[in-house]
């Protein structure tokens, strides 16, 4: 008989209530640039600036501003007693999310981390020096997912191709179709701005950042675009691109808008710049097949929008 597959996604799952701290891993500090925005990493080695770098090359400055930058993550090193261990195949892993504090702040905890988000300012403690990369990534992407709405974007589980004219930004769940679409893209010779993360802008500017899922290295990241169409994917048997409405799309983007869309205090601003970038641009559904040469489809159909 398998194993029942648990998923791990409380809080008490990974640490217990009260975590030991014991100080930073070094003086040094790092800012990532993810689209246009800067986070901060203070409490750093040398060697976790050097896996900083070697995770997000180009993207990753030892020598960037950190009271410039827009959120700052604060680096501790914690007890490693204060994590549990999580059996590897008996469970599903999730981020425990809690942001049900009445002050506002906002509680996450993985495999050998926990974090307290409050404001722009993220205070992190890693338990596995192994696993810090890692830590690091899922705080930042939280504290700037959170931080986003109030500065007029929101970041987008989403996939992003460059056509003539601007860029198609397919947002989705995991499992949805993005990494296909956009391997489907690459084959085609086209510009893959991403299969993974996205910033949107409330005027529809989409940036790029180097959070990637399976294409990697083959994203041009490092670039802006504006969004000419906004695509909901739909894997089937039989394949079309039909015109969408803006309030079923606007549904794909709340669920594809990760941790703000589960904060009650942030509800307008996420739904104030999702109408306001969804008004930029024309909405569809893409019906396709793994496998379809579903590009030339779309480009037809942006080529015959206005017409």
């Amino acid at each position: 008989m398998q194993p029942e597959i648990r998923i791990a996604n409380r809080r008490e799952d990974y640490v217990s209530r009260d975590v030991t701290a014991r100080g930073s891993f070094g003086e040094r500090a790092a800012v990532l640039a993810i689209g246009a925005r800067r986070v901060a990493v203070t409490g750093l080695s040398a060697s976790l600036t050097d896996a900083l770098g070697q995770r997000y090359g180009d993207s990753v400055s030892t020598t960037g501003d950190v009271a410039t930058a827009d959120v700052i993550v604060r680096a501790e090193a914690a007890d490693a007693d204060s994590f549990h261990d999580v059996p590897a195949g008996n469970f599903e892993y999730q981020m425990a999310l809690d942001t049900t504090r009445a002050d506002g702040v906002v509680e996450l905890a993985g495999l050998a981390f926990c974090a307290t988000l409050t404001g722009a300012i993220g205070e992190l403690l890693i338990g596995d020096p192994v696993l810090a990369v890692q830590a690091i990534e899922n705080t930042a992407r939280a504290l700037l997912a959170l931080h986003l709405p109030r500065t007029g974007s929101v970041m987008l589980h989403s996939g992003c191709v460059a056509v003539e004219g601007g860029a198609v930004l397919y947002p989705g769940h995991s499992g949805a179709g993005k990494s296909t679409l956009s391997k489907l893209a690459h084959d085609a010779g086209l510009r893959v701005l991403g299969d993974e993360i996205h910033i949107l802008d409330a005027d529809g500017t989409v940036h790029g950042t180097p959070f990637s899922g399976d294409l990697g290295n083959e994203i041009t990241h490092r670039v802006n675009e504006k969004v000419i169409a906004f695509v909901d994917l739909a894997q089937s048997d039989d394949e079309g691109l039909r015109p969408l409405s803006r309030g079923k799309m606007f549904a794909t983007a709340l669920a594809g808008s990760p941790i703000v869309n589960r904060v009650a205090a942030l509800a307008e601003e996420l739904e104030d710049v999702l109408f306001a970038a969804l008004s930029t641009a024309p909405s569809h559904q893409l019906r396709f097949r793994p496998g379809a040469h579903v590009w030339p489809m779309i480009a037809e159909a942006l080529a015959t929008r206005d017409r």
